[in-house]
This record gives C-alpha cells, sequence and structure tokens, in this order.
C-alpha cells in the first residue's frame, strides 16, 4: 500500500522543488506544489517510521467486516457494469481480503498485495492469494491481470506515479485500473481549508504518516496521463460524516495544545488510533468541555458543507476508472 521513500527531493507528482506550507500536522508539513497544485507531506517519513506504521499488528484491527463487505460489493458492481466478463482481479492494499472474497465468490479469479503481515495471513487463511510486501516484489507476471484495485491506497505512497507503473506492468492491453482516493478539491476540504488553517493551521487534510499525498479531480487525471492511463469512467464521493469530524476535531485540539508540531513515539498508534496527535488520557468532564466545544464547531461545519457537497455532487472523494492509453 505506501511506498518506503528515499527522500525525493521534488514533488511526487512532477518533480517541481517550490512548495508552500499549508498547515503542520503530527510533525510533519503539508504543502502544495506550486507549479502542479499536489497537496503533499514534506519531507515525508522515514522507511522505519512507514514500517512501523504498516507492519504494527493491531493496524487493521477496528474493522466492521459486514460494513466492508456490503461497501466492496457495490464497489465491485461499479467494476462490472463496465467489465462484465470476469476474469483476473488484483486488490492492492487488500486488507484482509474482504474485497478479494466478494470478487471470488461473484465468479473473479483473484489475487491481493498487503503489507501488514497479520492482515496478509489472515486473507491466506481465507483461502485468498495474497502476497505479503509491496506490488513491486509480489512477482506477478507481466500483462496477467483484467481489473487491478486501489481503494483508498494511493493516497498512501510517497511515490505515486511508481505505484502507477507497477499497475501498469501487470495489466493486459485491455486491463482497467479501478482507484478510489480523498479528493482535496472536494466542497469539505476547501470549506474547512478557509475557515480552519487559513486561521489556527488546523486541517483535517491530509493525515500523515499514513496519508502521504492528497490529489484533486485536476493532479489525479494528471497522475493518470503521466502513467499512460485514460479515464474512462469518474464520479465524486463522500467520506462519511462522523470520520471527517473526527479527524477535524484531533486537528484543531492538536493545534491548540502545541502538539501538531511533535511526531508521536509510536507512529502506528496515533495513526489507528486518534488519527491525529498524540494518545490523550481520560480527563474530568470539566477538561472535556473544549473538546465537545471543537466537536460542536466541527459537526456544525461539515455537517452543513457535507450536505451542500452532496446535493451539488462535490465530494470529498473521487473514484475513477482507467485504461491503458
Amino acid at each position: 500500500m505506501a511506498s518506503a521513500p528515499d527522500r525525493q527531493d521534488g514533488c511526487p507528482l512532477c518533480g517541481a522543488q517550490t512548495r508552500r506550507r499549508l498547515v503542520t500536522k503530527m510533525g510533519f508539513d503539508v504543502v502544495r506544489c506550486t507549479a502542479c497544485g499536489l497537496v503533499y507531506v514534506w519531507p515525508p517519513p522515514g522507511a522505519d517510521e512507514l514500517e512501523a506504521l504498516y507492519s504494527g499488528g493491531d493496524y487493521h484491527a477496528v474493522v466492521d467486516e459486514g460494513e466492508r463487505r456490503r461497501t466492496f460489493a457495490r464497489r465491485l458492481r461499479q467494476i462490472e457494469a463496465i467489465c462484465p466478463e470476469r476474469g483476473r482481479l488484483l486488490d492492492v492494499g487488500c486488507s484482509k481480503g474482504f474485497f478479494l472474497g466478494v470478487a471470488r465468490d461473484a465468479g473473479w479469479d483473484v489475487a491481493g498485495v498487503e503489507l501488514n503481515r497479520n492482515a496478509a495471513d489472515e486473507a491466506r487463511g481465507r483461502g485468498l492469494d495474497v502476497r505479503h510486501g509491496d506490488l513491486a516484489a509480489a512477482r506477478f507476471d507481466e500483462a496477467s491481470f483484467d481489473v487491478v484495485t486501489l481503494f483508498d491506497v494511493i493516497e498512501h505512497t510517497s511515490r505515486p506515479r511508481d505505484t502507477l507503473a507497477a499497475c501498469r506492468r501487470v495489466l493486459r492491453p485491455d486491463g482497467m485500473l479501478v482507484a478510489t482516493t480523498p479528493d482535496v478539491g472536494g466542497l469539505v476540504p476547501r470549506v474547512t481549508y478557509a475557515l480552519f488553517a487559513c486561521t489556527l493551521g488546523a486541517w483535517d487534510h491530509p493525515t500523515p504518516p499514513g496519508h502521504l499525498v492528497q490529489f484533486s479531480r485536476r493532479t489525479l487525471r494528471q497522475l493518470l496521463e503521466s502513467e499512460k492511463f485514460a479515464a474512462i469512467a469518474e464520479r465524486s464521493e463522500h467520506i462519511p460524516m462522523a470520520y471527517s469530524v473526527g479527524k477535524l476535531e484531533n486537528s484543531v485540539l492538536d493545534v491548540l495544545a502545541g502538539r501538531h508540531r511533535r511526531r508521536p513515539e509510536r507512529v502506528v498508534r496515533a495513526h489507528t488510533g486518534a488519527e491525529s496527535g498524540a494518545q490523550r488520557p481520560r480527563s474530568s468532564p470539566l477538561r472535556c468541555l473544549p473538546r465537545l466545544g471543537v466537536r460542536g464547531a466541527a459537526w456544525l461545519v461539515i455537517g452543513l458543507a457535507g450536505l451542500l457537497a452532496r446535493a451539488t455532487r462535490w465530494g470529498d472523494s473521487r473514484w475513477v476508472a482507467a485504461r491503458q492509453a
């Protein structure tokens, strides 16, 4: 799912070395490339930090299996609407293999790649062909898949072009790439940036060290074109409001408490728990008042912006299907 960076000098998309800082989160600067507009984390976390994040045994622990299966059944219907012929499908960053199980039950020949060893082992325990590691190390044959999926994966890699190049290598010439990723140009990210990032320096997009890049419609299209993919279908989607509220709440509280400039001692715990900042001990009801106030403001802003985003189909996530150009 993620690639360990070797401290590239420029933008992960266009290579430009000029950037503007937007906010600081968990000791990382979130910047925007002044050339192409890509939002990314600079400098990216080191290989040891990413290894700690994705090899942690509890990274995939909190999963609602029923909800995941319903989501992935919908994802499969979206794929089959474009590619009705069931062939061979590869899911990159497949976690415990829930989507692979849904696709296998529908008649697809499936395989997966997963960085978290425990999750990969659990998927293999279900009889799935899941290889531990990244796609480049998985050693799948060239041109051996009809569909490659990247569900909320591309934002986790510091080298998204390399990830797409690896996908292109294993896709058949008429194969299809399907990806989902947060859309930093959506209405909710724009509103929260204007209200909270430009004033307090707190923002809910993206969340390092897990999310290293954040695309807009334009930069996602540029990424696809740079690796010789042509989009054949696109749609705007919506991140659940409760998830966005939690991220914004923690980001604001981190800034108010001065935690945003400090990297947590345990990256894994910070990413899988609060999604931002260090773990917080329980406190008295009186001390909870600031959090409740921030939470109320976050719900008000994201709730109203989210409703408008749904009405205008200006969501904060992007679904795209592409074929090799």
